[in-house]
């Protein structure tokens, strides 16, 4: 079997365009918190000698692999902590703003079902709210039609014809800022 594990550092998340549920699960962020410059005093030159030229560093580091291999091999998976969900959170944000609107902010069900013109300005402001890509209303439109489970339809609602999203409505306590 061919695999191949891309391993990307930098500033910015990539744009992806990928919205099904499989790419995100492969996704794994480790966000840095803490810079170590020489304007900070906090580097330390040649780390990387120091650790492989004293055997303690070097015992304690293929220690800590092994440890990371045995979790590995007990849960099946590579183990999510907060700052990794959050990273991967940031990035669905910066990258698929929608589409990190319907995980925090929407339920998805073949049974439910929502009027675009409801969901639209919540998507709206949530994107306001965090200073993300703002989408147009034919945008969401497309990108919801994208979304896997969910159907775009078109309902007669009170003697007119509305875009309606078959699969898809707002969490009981999702409210506008």
């Amino acid at each position: 079997v061919n695999s191949a594990k891309f391993f990307i550092q930098g500033n910015r998340f990539p744009r992806v365009r990928d919205n099904t549920p499989r790419w995100w699960e492969r996704i794994i962020t480790t966000p840095w918190r803490v810079m170590f410059t020489r304007e900070k005093g906090n580097q330390i030159p040649d780390i990387e000698r120091q650790w492989l030229d004293d055997e303690t560093e070097r015992s304690g580091i293929f220690n800590h692999l092994l440890d990371g291999l045995d979790r590995l091999l007990t849960n099946g998976d590579f183990t999510q902590t907060k700052s990794r969900r959050e990273g991967r959170t940031l990035f669905k944000q910066a990258s698929d703003p929608i589409g990190a609107w319907i995980d925090e902010c929407c339920t998805k069900s073949p049974a439910l079902g929502s009027i675009g013109a409801d969901l639209y300005p919540h998507c709206k402001a949530y994107t306001e709210e965090h200073g993300l890509w703002n989408p147009t209303e034919a945008a969401f439109g497309r990108r919801l039609g994208d979304e896997p489970g969910i159907k775009a339809t078109v309902k007669k609602i009170e003697g007119k014809a509305r875009r309606y999203y078959q699969g898809i409505t707002l969490k009981p306590d999702t409210t506008l800022t």
